[in-house]
């Protein structure tokens, strides 16, 4: 499976991280995520759409936001290949 064309979709519900008080760099999030990915002469998910869920927790560090990230596939195929955790340095929108 793979492509030279991907579409995908999220959304994310961000909260203060539980105990931090007034603390707003660090935040806890939930989020669910959908995607796919395609050819030429295909039409866009047509190969069916990916979905996964998962919980991150979000810190505005000194040397840049950090986002350690946990997921799981809501409607896994046997040719995908999981990745559940994700760490991302970088910026936070």
């Amino acid at each position: 499976m793979g492509g030279p064309r991907r579409i995908l979709g999220g959304a994310e519900l961000l909260a203060p991280f539980p105990g931090t008080g007034k603390e707003k760099s660090v935040r806890l999030s939930g989020f669910i995520d959908a995607g796919a990915v395609y050819g030429p002469g295909d039409l866009p998910g047509s190969a069916g759409l990916r979905y996964s869920t998962g919980v991150a927790v979000t810190w505005i560090s000194p040397v840049g936001p950090l986002k350690f990230s946990y997921a799981l596939p809501i409607d896994k195929q046997p040719v995908d290949k999981l990745q559940r955790f994700q760490f991302t340095l970088g910026s936070v929108f």
